[in-house]
């Protein structure tokens, strides 16, 4: 083996150790400072720029007045979500309640988790990793509030006492009524979800006063 082959061999061996200790390398003007993770490529301007160019927003470069911008838009940090509830649904919202997201645009799902819920303002954040297009879009939110057996009634049909207690009145026959303590639901389309304070205290077909109503399961 000649001396060249040999300062060759030890090169090599040279390299392939200093690849095993520092990993690959690659040019500066490739890489990019993060200060927080996880970190998302959020647009791409410009494919095939070079390093130092711009991007001209106009259709038109030479047209006076376009601005430029970058290339490459980078989010870094966690992702948090704002949304807005009626106050009657939000009530029946908690922090660390979770729900499923869906963006407007693309139809992508994922997982949310409430962390807030200041009047009918809701703060969530995603659970697990999340499709990085949907950053920015809108999204609808679905959360069941509670899996809690209910009576449906008519909104009629609930009454506040004096001390903000609801309740419900039933007809028990012969001219006679009861009243049944209940906490409420959701309410829609005219009708109110409804759980008695005490168990047992409605059952399927009740008839409740308002006019007369009839208590049926939801």
């Amino acid at each position: 083996m000649t001396q060249a082959e040999r300062h060759l061999a030890s090169a090599q061996h040279a390299l392939a150790s200093a690849q095993k200790t520092t990993g690959a390398q690659i040019p500066m003007g490739e890489a990019i400072f993060v200060p927080h993770l996880p970190a998302r490529i959020l647009t791409v301007a410009t494919l095939g720029a070079t390093v130092g160019s711009g991007s001209n927003s106009g259709s038109n470069s030479r047209q006076r007045g376009s601005s430029s911008s970058a290339a490459v838009q980078l989010g870094s940090g966690k992702v948090s979500l704002s949304a807005f509830a009626p106050i009657s649904q939000a009530r029946l919202l908690r922090p660390g309640m979770k729900g499923t997201a869906r963006s407007d645009v693309s139809g992508a799902k994922f997982v949310v988790r409430i962390v807030s819920v200041r009047g009918p303002r809701l703060t969530l954040v995603p659970v697990g990793r999340i499709p990085g297009s949907v950053v920015g879009q809108n999204v609808q939110v679905t959360i069941t509030a509670s899996r809690v057996r209910s009576f449906i009634v008519p909104v009629a049909a609930v009454s506040t006492g004096q001390s903000n207690e609801t309740f419900v009145t039933l007809s028990t026959g012969g001219g006679q009524t009861k009243t049944v303590p209940v906490r409420l639901g959701v309410s829609s389309g005219g009708l109110q979800a409804v759980t008695p304070v005490k168990s047992g205290g409605l059952h399927p077909g009740d008839l409740v006063v308002l006019g007369i109503g009839s208590a049926k399961h939801g």
